[in-house]
């Protein structure tokens, strides 16, 4: 009887992590280019004597449900025209890169301003980096900022830098740090983008869709209350079977 309950309680436990998932998404549906994410699981098998949460009697395997992390749908999110000159979005697998006190970071919100030193920074503050890894830096003539679609940086029609766009082989590999930033582990490491261009005035949606996440949600919160009725019901079973052997004794 125990084999249910563990089972039934792998999978809440999994729906949990899933729910969590999808409530991250749906808080990030207006955060300029964020990559929605799902989670992976995997069966996990247990057979007879492997662990104390399987029934000594039981005989073959017991399937559990085991989270395997998370997967970041990387598909390329809608386009959203601004009309502001330090915005910028980005069509392709590319990345931005600005620069921290932990080193460069990687990100796809292109929602820049210009800073007392003319730095283009992020709405944080953090420089971002052109070629050479150095700041991109407008000069204050008070000219029109232009941006080609490579990614060459000017201001009334003087060069002022060319953004630094990076891509990885490994995408999933990349590790989100909150603020929309990213960090590369070691042997990810980042190459010029090759097939990515710059969209000026305009800024690159959250890829997240509102209604599938919303229908995921109600599939989940179904399942788990239908899980929990599974448990009640062989809780009840226990209790009338331990109620029924002691009136027999």
């Amino acid at each position: 009887m125990q084999n249910t309950l563990y089972v039934s309680l792998s999978r809440q436990i999994a729906l949990r992590q899933e729910m969590d998932v999808i409530a991250n998404n749906m808080a990030n549906m207006t955060t300029t280019g964020f990559k929605g994410s799902r989670p992976m699981f995997e069966e996990y098998l247990m057979g007879k004597g492997e662990s104390v949460s399987v029934d000594p009697a039981s005989r073959g395997k017991v399937a559990f449900v085991s989270t395997k992390g998370t997967l970041r749908d990387t598909s390329q999110g809608p386009l959203e025209t601004t009309g502001n000159p330090t915005d910028f979005a980005l069509q392709g697998e590319g990345f931005f890169v600005v620069e921290t006190e932990d080193g460069p970071r990687y990100t796809r919100n292109g929602h820049f301003s210009v800073d007392t030193q003319g730095n283009l920074t992020t709405i944080d503050g953090l420089r971002v980096l052109g070629e050479g890894d150095r700041p991109i830096n407008l000069p204050r003539t008070g000219g029109p900022v232009t941006v080609s679609a490579e990614g060459s940086v000017s201001v009334d029609g003087t060069a002022a830098g060319r953004f630094r766009l990076v891509e990885f082989d490994n995408r999933q590999a990349l590790l989100a740090e909150g603020n929309n930033l990213f960090s590369s582990p070691s042997g990810n490491d980042p190459a010029p983008a090759k097939a990515t261009q710059v969209t000026q005035a305009a800024l690159e949606a959250s890829n997240v869709q509102s209604i599938s996440e919303m229908t995921r949600m109600i599939e989940v919160s179904r399942s788990y209350q239908s899980i929990q009725s599974i448990i009640s019901a062989q809780n009840d079973l226990e209790r009338s079977a331990i109620q029924t052997l002691g009136k027999v004794a």
